[in-house]
């Protein structure tokens, strides 16, 4: 077992079941194997890394001959939303919120790791460093990064909880966000025109809705 739910009414974890690992939800009156549809590589294989605090969300996911796939099981409704991911040598999930936003790690196929963050509204996959560029810019001297690993996330995603490191020497570290993280989708119909001597406008379609917190 990984981790449980707020009540303790949902847990999450793995079996070995034929010499491979897979990704198991239990809750108080089932034992659900979650099927990513992959033939498991037994040396890696997959697991449940994280529930959401309500026991809505499990993060799960599999590794298999540099295929790995990533996805985030609803618990009530018996469904797979699986997750895009870029070409990677192998995947590992982290934490994950109420509302399915959650961390993970993708080493891609040079054998380098770094940590992203994925939007569930947005359905955007972005990296630590853009994570903290975007949402605590007034954070620049500390040790997050692409190599930061959260390791626990509030309800509500406001908070989250991890480390830095490496070689041993290791810093916990606690995020506090005023708001909620929101990636803003792209804006469209951008237009950018010569109005002038040195000078260019651009304008673009405004949004229909801007998440709370942000200026446009």
């Amino acid at each position: 077992v990984n981790a449980m739910s707020s009540d303790g009414k949902v847990a999450v974890g793995n079996v070995l079941y034929g010499g491979c690992r897979r990704p198991v939800v239990w809750t108080a009156n089932t034992y659900k194997e979650i099927d990513l549809s992959v033939a498991t590589d037994e040396s890696l294989g997959g697991d449940a890394a994280a529930v959401s605090a309500d026991g809505k969300y499990a993060l799960v996911y599999v590794n298999a001959q540099k295929a790995p796939k990533l996805a985030v099981y609803d618990v009530a409704e018996d469904k797979l939303n699986d997750i895009k991911l870029p070409d990677a040598y192998s995947v590992k999930g982290l934490a994950i919120d109420n509302s399915g936003n959650f961390f993970c790690t993708i080493t891609d196929n040079n054998y380098a790791t770094k940590t992203y963050y994925y939007s569930a509204n947005d359905k955007s996959l972005v990296t630590m460093d853009y994570f903290m560029e975007t949402f605590a810019p007034e954070l620049t001297d500390t040790e997050l990064d692409n190599t930061s690993l959260p390791a626990s996330m509030s309800a509500d995603g406001k908070c989250v909880a991890g480390n830095s490191g490496s070689y041993g020497v290791f810093t916990a570290w606690f995020l506090k966000m005023n708001y909620k993280a929101t990636l803003i989708n792209a804006v469209e119909n951008v237009r950018i025109y010569h109005s002038g001597i040195n000078k260019l406008t651009v304008n673009w379609s405004p949004l229909a809705k801007l998440p709370e917190g942000y200026t446009l």
